[in-house]
């Protein structure tokens, strides 16, 4: 089961050594394609990250 905390730490992480400017790729996660999915959607729809397209698929940040 993936949880929320293992995706907004990797986020925050990566958030934090990049000042900002760079996110992570749904690939960049451990775990099933379709629960990754669906945890990814639910922090979407409840505001708490954003995605944006990049040169490799949808790259998902920390929303500010």
């Amino acid at each position: 089961m993936i949880c929320h905390s293992k995706i907004l730490e990797k986020l925050k992480l990566k958030d934090k050594q990049s000042g900002g400017h760079n996110g992570c790729y749904i690939f960049d996660f451990e775990g099933n394609f379709s629960e990754l999915k669906l945890v990814i959607n639910e922090l979407y729809k409840n505001n708490i990250i954003t995605y944006h397209d990049g040169i490799h698929g949808k790259i998902f940040k920390i929303k500010k």
